[in-house]
C-alpha cells in the first residue's frame, strides 16, 4: 500500500508541475476580456482513504490547469472546502458568489484499486434560455489512469 501511495503521489507532483508551468496567471485569476466564459471551479468532493486535502488541491490544479489552457476561458478555483457542493443549487450559489457564468463541481471516487471523477458543468444562471447540465466521468482501475484522461475531461466541460 505504502509503494501505491508513493507511486500516485508522485504522479500527482509530476502533473502538479508540468500544469504549473503551462498554466496562465489569466486564466487562473479568471480576468481577461469581455467575451470570457468564468467558470468557477469548486472542490471536488473526495470519498476515498487517502488524505482528502492532498487529492482535492491535486484535482484542483490539474483540472485548472488544463481548462485554462483553452482561449476564452476564465477558471476561478474556489479552494474553500465549505463550497464543496453535493447539488446543482449549491454549485450555482457558490458560484455567484464569485461572479462566475459557468460552475464545474463533482466527487471523486476511490474503491479498492479502482477510481472515478464524476462532475457536472452548468450555467450558472438561464436568462438566455435553460441549457442542460453536463456530466462528465472518468472511470478507472487506478488514478494513475484518470490523470491523463483530464485533458479530455477539460475539453468536453
Amino acid at each position: 500500500m505504502h509503494r501505491n501511495t508513493w507511486h500516485i503521489g508522485a504522479s500527482l507532483l509530476a502533473c502538479l508541475l508540468m500544469g504549473l508551468v503551462a498554466r496562465g496567471a489569466l486564466a487562473q485569476r479568471g480576468g481577461g476580456g469581455g467575451g470570457e466564459i468564468r467558470i468557477a471551479l469548486l472542490p471536488v468532493v473526495i470519498h476515498s482513504m487517502e488524505p482528502r486535502d492532498y487529492l482535492q488541491a491535486g484535482l484542483a490544479d490539474m483540472l485548472a490547469s488544463r481548462l485554462g489552457q483553452h482561449i476564452g476561458v476564465g477558471v476561478i478555483r474556489v479552494d474553500d472546502i465549505q463550497a464543496a457542493a453535493r447539488s446543482d443549487e449549491q454549485a450555482r450559489t457558490a458560484a455567484r458568489a464569485v461572479g462566475a457564468s459557468w460552475v464545474l463541481y463533482g466527487s471523486f471516487t476511490q474503491f479498492g484499486e479502482g477510481a472515478s471523477l464524476d462532475l457536472r458543468c452548468l450555467r450558472v444562471d438561464d436568462d438566455e434560455g435553460p441549457i442542460d447540465p453536463r456530466s462528465i466521468f472518468v472511470q478507472s482501475g487506478s488514478l494513475e489512469q484518470i490523470i491523463p484522461r483530464l485533458g479530455n475531461m477539460a475539453e468536453r466541460v
